[in-house]
């Protein structure tokens, strides 16, 4: 199996992990922007009446979204992988 009795392959991963996840948050943190995503589903389009008087067959459209949920769910998994690479540390050296 990949994990042995020493830490050499999921601490590098961890840290490596943990290193990204926070540059992304710190990045994109006050950026107002990244709650702007593309509609595609039809039935939520079909509330938006201006869009039938549109120039183009195909407009993209923007909509502002909660992404809360979307952001503590990366957080919890970086902070899991930086948990578990502390235990595996902990567990490799005691």
């Amino acid at each position: 199996m990949i994990w042995t009795d020493r830490p050499y392959v999921c601490t590098p991963i961890g840290a490596l992990s943990l290193l990204c996840a926070g540059l992304h948050t710190i990045s994109w943190q006050f950026d107002p922007c990244v709650q702007y995503q593309v509609e595609n589903d039809l039935t939520r389009l079909s509330k938006y009446p201006e869009i039938n008087l549109l120039a183009a067959a195909s407009p993209i459209v923007l909509v502002r979204r909660d992404n809360s949920r979307r952001k503590l769910l990366q957080t919890s998994v970086t902070l899991l992988a930086a948990a578990f690479c502390a235990w595996r540390i902990y567990d490799a050296y005691k």
